[in-house]
Formats: C-alpha cells, structure tokens, sequence
C-alpha cells in the first residue's frame, strides 16, 4: 500500500539537490557526479528505463536502480554507479568494478573493468582494463586492446554509432639517416631520445607492467645496451656512448658499456661535456670534470661554466689557472695566477693580467705561442687583436692575419705587430693599422709616406704600399687607387690588379662572392642591381634584380618586381641567369640550408595574397622544386637529408633529389638528429575504430571525432587546417562547412558575403542568411536547425529544405525530440524553460529551471520550486522524486509514494516525529 507524504516530509529539491539554480537546455548528463551535480545521476528514458539515485543525501555517493514510466523500481538499486541502457545493456559499477547487465537486471558481463562504457551500434564496447581502454564484444571478449597513453570519452551518440573516437599516442619514428632504414624500437615503447654524443644509443622507455615505467639505453643495431629491468631507471639515461649515468634521489648511478656499475656519486648534477669528459657539480656548487670512467680528473671552482665551448674542446676560466678539456678525459691546466681576463680569438687563448699586459697567449693543445723574451717585450705595447667578422667562422679564411696590432707605449718605436707564429715583426716604415676589428685577411697598413698596402700573418707586405686609398678587404677583393682621385681597380689578395669602369665604381655597392654589385635606376622608379665580373672585367648580370644575397658555392638568392609591384627571389648563379626561377614570395630571401640546396615560401593559392605561406625546398642542381608544400621549415637531419612536412600530412626524410627514403603519418610534435639518426615523436592522433577494433579513420586528427548522423561526418582540425571527415575516413577540405545533425543538410559559413548558407548533401545552396556562422548546428535535430537572426541573438527553427519555421523568437533553443524542442524567452519569462511543438507553438509553457530533451516520450525536468520529476508531451507530470526524512524517494503525479513500496520507520525515522500530534497522541489523517 503507498503512503501519501506531506509536503513538508518531501522536501524540495532546490533545498538539497546542487547546480538545479543553474538554467540550462544542453544535453542531460550521462555520468553520475554526486558531489558537483546531482542531477546528473538520474537518468532519462532509454529502451523503457531510467536511472534512478536511491539513498541518503548525505551520503559520499547514492545507491542506484532503475525505474520504468511508471515509476515501478524494476531493476532494485544496488549499484555505486551507472549508465544508461543502450543496445539491450547498461553498464554498472558494484564495489568499483564495472560490469553490464540487461533490463531485466541480470548480469550479462559480470563486474570486472575499472571502468565502462555504453555499447555502440555494432556490438562493442570500450571498458578499461590494467589502466588501458580496451574494446569488448557483448560477451566480454577482448577484440583489441589499445596501447598504453590512449584515451576514450563517450560521445553523446555513442548508442547510436559504431564507431569509437579514440586518441592514441602515435609511436615514434627511427630512420637512419643515410638510407631511411627503420630502427626497430622495443615493445610497448613510450618514449624515445637520441644521444648526440652517441650517434647508435637511444634512450628508450618502455612499461614494464601495469605499474611500471622504466628507462633502458637501447641500440639502434639491435638489442639493449643497458636493459630497463637492469637499470630500473625512472629518469632518463644520459650517456656519452662510453659512459651512462642514471640520475636517482639524491645520487647518479655510473655505468659503463659493458653494464658494470661503476659507482654512485652524490653530484646534484652530471652531464657530459665531450665524448668521455663529464662535468659534475654537487649541492654546495663544486663542480668536477669526469673522465668515462667515472674518475674525477679535474677540479673546478664553484659554478664554473665553460667560457667557450665548441665541437671537441671545453675551456673552463678559473682564479688562477685555465682549464682546456678535450674528449676521452683528456684535460690541460694552464697556471695562471692573477688572471684577470681571458679571451678567445680564432684557435688562441689570450690570458691578461689586471695590469692588462699579456700573461700568456696559449693554443688549444696548451702550449704557449709566444716565449718569455716575446711576453716581457709585450709590456711595452698596447695590444690590439685582428678579428674576424661575426658572419666569418674561424678558420675560413685562407689566408690568416697577424694575432695583434701592437702600438708602442712609447712613441719614439715604430709600430709592430705579434705575428702567427708569435714574434714581435716592426717596421719602421708602418705609421698606422686602418683596422683591427672586423677585418679580413691581408690587414691594411698605412706608411709614413702616406701610401696603403697590405700585410699577411707574418707582417711582410703582400700588396706593396702603392696606394694612396684603399679600403678593408670584404671578399677576396678590394678596391684601391694609386693616386688621390685616379682611376679605381680591383686588388686580389696577391695585389694583382683588374680594371673597372668609372661608371661601375660610382655605383658599386661591394663585392658578393668574387663579383662586384652595381646599380641603375630603373625606369620602373627605384634602384636595380647588376654585376661586375672581376677576372672578365665586364658586366656579368645586367642590372634587372631589386635585391641579390650572398653567393656561396657559385649561387645566390635574387629578387625581381613583379607586375603586381611585389618582389619574388629565385636562384641566379654568377652570370645573373635564373637557375630557380623566381618562386619565393617573401620579403626575406631563400634559406639555404645545404649545398645547392635552398628553402623558399610560396602562396597555398597562388597569386593570392590571403592564401597562406607554405614551404618548398628547391635544387640549383635540378633547377627547381623538389618538394611540395610543406607545412614547416625542412629540418636537416645529415648530410644532404632532410625531414620535411607535406602540407597534406605526415613526415618525409628525403634525399637531395627529393626522393623519398622514408614516410611516417602523423601530426609532428618534434625532431631529434644526431647526424647518424632521425627520430620523429609524433602528437597525440585522434582516429575512429570500428566494431571489429580496425581503424575505419585513422589517428591524424587534432581532436576528437564527433561524427553526427544522419551524413556521420565530423567537423576537426587535422593540425594544419579544419576539414569535415566521414566515418570511411574520407576527407572534405573546407573549414567553413559543418555537418548538421539531424538532416543531410551543412551550415556553409560565407566570410566573403557575410551571410550563413544552408547547403544540401551535393553542395547546393538551398538558403542563406544574413551574418556569419548564424546556425546552432547543436541544435539540429528531426529535420529542424535553429538560425539566428542577423544583429541579434534570437533564434527560430528552420527545415530541412531551407524553409524558417518559427521567426526568430526565443534567446535559446534545444533539439528537436519527439515532436517537442525546448525554448527560452529571456524578456517574457526570465531564466524559465519551456517546450515548443514543431510548428513552433508553445506546447509546454516556461515553468522549468532546468530540462532534458525528450526521449521515448518523456522530459526531466527540475521545477522553479526546486522539484524533479518527469512530463509528457502535454507537459503533464508522471513521475517525480522527492525528499523524505533526508533520502530519496518515488512519488507519483500526487506526490503520493511509489518506491519504497513499504516506509519503514527504521529508514525513515522522521514518520515516527511527523505521525504524532503536539500532545504526543497518533495522526491517523495522512495514513493510507
């Protein structure tokens, strides 16, 4: 017998129940979060029942069954957690494990996954197992399992679909960079680096177990060096190739090549300089140089950093003394007591005193350049060191300078300067250095007389002192006249001399790679350049481009004005002829980025100024292109290779030519080279499996896959661009287009117009309308879409053929189920909810806070009084929930007490307060 309850007993709901102040039309949740939203653990209606909370509100999560439109409890409660039933199962948790059941409440797949999902429309299901998503068949049987780091989330439709949107770590690639042969990495691979000091060592980190995450040093031949069960490893490996360090704690553990554990060290930190040299620094900032067998070979001061470093030496200032280390633990210390200055220059250490006399010039074997007569004599000079350009490297030039101009302190001694070879060469004939900074190779000096010539390294003259002007060799070549305002010419480095036109050298801008630039005024307005060839004395290049680089190897980028007015750059070898036609559309000139070899931007679209800047990589060998579009600059992974980004995805390792020595799919988070290996790590890829656990698309997406039916097309970013994607995996390049749930229909966004076309399945337009993005595609459903009106935030339904249904009356609509949609009209009715019929007329007037859409007749919805129940279409209620002695109940229509179908006064201690009058006597009205 049911028991009619005051209203004081059922409580209502806005008192006890969070987030119901919260006006919404979104989807009901399908998850149960007792502690952040209650509401979301009652269910709507699905295949005849509904989930149901039972329990006390105070306690950390309900009880829950499920009831049927007539509020029977046909499945009791007795589940911690629960979904709603799809394809015949619900899912449902006891004891924190996860198991399926039928509608009659039996199991059909007993509780055993950590957690579980609803069954899609082909007869599977992605649970997870031992922390990894796993998809079942309706027995529980395992169709696939899928790799540690993937991740599933439901998707609203996922009853309806078979597929499932998964993301998935996409695993990395290891190509040899000589010939794109794949390095086979081990099982179960989580991460890999490479080691720049150890060309065929990879740092690999593999799962061991469930629990377990370990890192190995691996070799790319094959094998471990250095296994993760042996090394037991939580941090990455660092290694040299001949010794390994494992940081743990509070110390390193050193290993080498063989395993054998050399020692621990209680260094806060320890990385390799070189190839067998170490630098270790413990807490207190005392720093070691390590040699590789974990030897400490050499003591530096406290947070001492290299004060050069370059490919295959180290050079550590300390107080008193320099420290030179070299690979394999091989180190030099140079004494140097009262060091107060060190410099670098080309190959040479210069040591001063705090005097700033010269203590010692040393080379990088630590041996002294100069001998104790040459030191002492240097006191009397000031010491100015020749250096090279910031853009010349050390060591390029063919012809070296002397170390340093040195200028007497007394001015009675003629000028000297400290040859290569460390002798101190005068010249009483030498009045001034024109300069010492910035210089190439011979170095300019002025005599006495007043004439110009040029010195080499051992300070004889390599070009006589002839001239009477002459400036600073840039390139192989200088000019210079022999008599002041006389005719100009060309010197070579020998002094061998080449005429040139007067008209040239007005007009000269410098030398480029052994040709002299010139310009003209064009008849177009502005300057064009040409070149002078140096050895032909003649025009080299008519004077036709706007800008020309650097030549290197015979070849330079240059640049033409187009029709359009804009400049592009292609490639011109010395005689100004196009060897790459001019491609590149971009202020800055082509990249080259190895022999012959160069990088140049170009327009998606070509000759549109709005389309987007892509890459290319062009051969002066072939003359063009070797590549398409890419998506990224190239990146240079060994001699003549190169990983490049194909706009249309993935990644390339090409040769030269451009042919094609490897192909990997996947959206590039970054590279690693070391010269002898490419490693490519990938971004996460989201993709689709099917039913039988086979990619139906695969995992190159940038986010989730939320197919829509009827066209299940998704709208998602591929990691370049937005393009619509079907559930065979094939792709629609249009980022304005979205899929309509609901109808074979897209919204087709038109920038250009400002307006919002709605288009058929074909691509034709049925209607449009005014302002960009104007349709709610998340409200599409049954054939009807909400447009919004142009300059305002009101919405109206609109069909299938283009047709508005309804005028843009309401701030807010919901999807269209069963005949009923839900609507907000902010200016009549607030925050309320209410329903609309299909031919857009009030069919439930706004009375709700909070509403779900319609599902197999029924909405649930939370009163502005704060009660839960369920309407029908007429907006009638049917079902309610409510409140009594602080536990849930199931009311009908009246209020009236469905389930439990006996209130026992142990579970509901307030009927034996509320059944007694104030004198302590019996109530007998409200019993039943």
């Amino acid at each position: 017998m049911s028991r009619v309850i005051s209203a004081s007993l059922i409580g209502a709901f806005a008192a006890v129940l969070s987030c119901v102040a919260q006006s919404a039309i979104v989807h009901w949740p399908t998850l149960c979060n007792w502690q952040s939203d209650r509401l979301s653990c009652f269910g709507t209606f699905h295949e005849g029942l509904a989930r149901a909370p039972i329990g006390d509100l105070g306690a950390r999560r309900p009880t829950i069954g499920y009831i049927d439109k007539s509020g029977s409890m046909v499945i009791e409660p007795r589940f911690d957690d629960a979904t709603d039933f799809a394809n015949g199962l619900a899912a449902v948790s006891r004891d924190g494990e996860w198991g399926y059941i039928d509608v009659r409440g039996e199991w059909v797949i007993p509780p055993q996954f950590e957690d579980a999902n609803p069954f899609g429309a082909g007869g599977a299901a992605m649970v997870r197992v031992e922390g990894r998503f796993t998809l079942i068949d309706r027995t529980g049987a395992t169709i696939r399992r899928l790799p540690d780091g993937a991740f599933y989330r439901a998707p609203f439709r996922q009853a309806e679909m078979a597929l499932f949107p998964v993301r998935v770590p996409v695993p990395p690639k290891v190509w040899r960079a000589t010939n794109g042969g794949a390095v086979t990495l081990p099982g179960d691979t989580l991460s890999v680096s490479v080691s720049a000091d150890a060309p065929e060592a990879l740092a690999v980190l593999v799962r061991l177990s469930p629990e377990r995450v370990r890192w190995g040093l691996y070799d790319a031949r094959g094998g471990w060096r250095l296994s993760p069960e042996m090394l037991d490893a939580t941090a990455e490996p660092v290694t040299d190739g001949e010794l390994t360090a494992i940081r743990g704690d509070e110390t390193w553990r050193l290993y080498d090549n063989q395993g054998r554990l050399l020692g621990e060290r209680n260094y806060r930190t320890f990385k390799p300089v070189l190839t067998g040299t170490w630098v270790a620094e413990d807490d207190d900032g005392e720093r070691w140089l390590v040699d590789a067998a974990g030897n400490e070979i050499e003591t530096l001061e406290r947070y001492a950093s290299p004060y050069v470093e370059r490919d295959g030496f180290a050079v550590y200032e300390l107080e008193d003394a320099v420290v030179i280390a070299r690979r394999n633990g091989e180190t030099v210390r140079v004494a140097a007591p009262g060091l107060k200055t060190l410099y670098f220059r080309d190959g040479i250490l210069w040591l001063y005193d705090e005097t700033r006399d010269v203590m010692d010039i040393r080379d990088l074997a630590g041996e002294s350049v100069i001998d104790e007569e040459t030191r002492q004599r240097l006191k009397d000079y000031r010491v100015d060191l020749f250096t090279l350009p910031a853009d010349v490297e050390e060591g390029d030039t063919d012809r070296s300078l002397p170390l340093a101009a040195l200028r007497p302190r007394d001015g009675g001694q003629p000028l000297a300067v400290l040859s290569a070879d460390g002798r101190i060469v005068s010249n009483e004939d030498w009045d001034t250095f024109t300069d010492t900074d910035d210089v190439l190779a011979p170095a300019l000096v002025k005599t006495r007389g007043g004439r110009i010539g040029a010195i080499d390294a051992s300070g004889d003259w390599v070009i006589p002192p002839d001239y009477a002007d002459m400036v600073a060799f840039s390139d192989v070549y200088t000019l210079a006249q022999s008599t002041a305002g006389g005719r100009v010419v060309i010197l070579d480095r020998d002094g061998n001399r080449y005429p040139l036109r007067p008209h040239i050298f007005e007009h000269n801008h410098g030398f480029n790679g052994g040709l002299l630039e010139f310009s003209e005024r064009s008849s177009q307005g502005g300057a064009r350049w040409g070149l002078w060839s140096v050895t032909e004395g003649a025009v080299a290049a008519q004077p036709k481009f706007t800008s020309i680089s650097g030549f290197v190897d015979g070849y330079a980028p240059a640049a033409v004005r187009t029709d359009a007015g804009d400049d592009r750059w292609g490639i011109i070898d010395r005689q100004g002829e196009w060897v790459v036609e001019p491609l590149h559309d971009d202020r800055s000139p082509p990249e080259r980025i190895a022999p012959g070899i160069y990088e140049i931007k170009r327009r998606a679209v070509e000759g549109d100024p709005r389309s987007d800047r892509h890459y290319q990589l062009v051969s002066t060998e072939a003359g063009e292109p070797i590549t398409g579009l890419l998506f990224e600059s190239a990146e240079v992974v060994g001699p003549q290779r190169f990983l490049v980004q194909p706009i249309n995805g993935g990644v390339w390792l090409i040769d030269r030519t451009g042919d094609a020595l490897a192909i990997a799919e996947g959206r590039v988070k970054r590279f690693e080279s070391n010269g002898t290996l490419a490693l490519t790590l990938f971004e996460d890829g989201d993709g689709a499996l099917d039913s039988d656990g086979e990619w139906r698309v695969e995992p190159v997406y940038a986010a989730s896959l939320d197919f829509v039916p009827p066209l299940m097309q998704a709208r998602v970013y591929d990691g370049r661009e937005t393009v619509v994607v079907d559930d065979e995996g094939n792709v629609r390049a249009d980022d304005n287009l979205t899929p309509v749930p609901g109808m074979r229909r897209y919204a087709l966004n038109l920038e250009g117009d400002d307006a919002t076309a709605l288009v058929n399945a074909e691509g034709d337009e049925l209607t449009r309308i005014p302002g960009q993005r104007a349709f709610d595609t998340a409200s599409g459903a049954n054939g009807l879409v909400a447009w919004r009106e142009d300059g305002s935030d009101l919405y109206g339904f609109m069909n299938a053929q283009g047709e508005k249904v309804t005028g843009a009356y309401f701030t807010k609509l919901g999807a269209m189920r069963g005949d009923r949609a839900a609507f907000q009209r902010r200016k009549i009715s607030g925050e309320l909810i209410g329903f609309i019929s299909r031919d857009g007329g009030i069919a439930i007037p706004a009375a709700y806070k909070r509403v779900s859409t319609f599902s197999e007749s029924r909405a649930l919805v939370s009163g502005k009084e704060g009660g839960l129940f369920f309407i029908d279409p007429q907006g009638r209620k049917t079902v309610g929930f409510g409140v009594l002695c602080n536990r849930i109940v199931v009311t009908d229509p009246e209020d009236e007490v469905i389930w439990p179908e006996e209130l026992d006064r142990a579970t509901f201690p307030c009927l034996e307060e509320d059944s007694r009058n104030d004198d302590g006597s019996q109530k007998k009205e409200n019993a039943s």
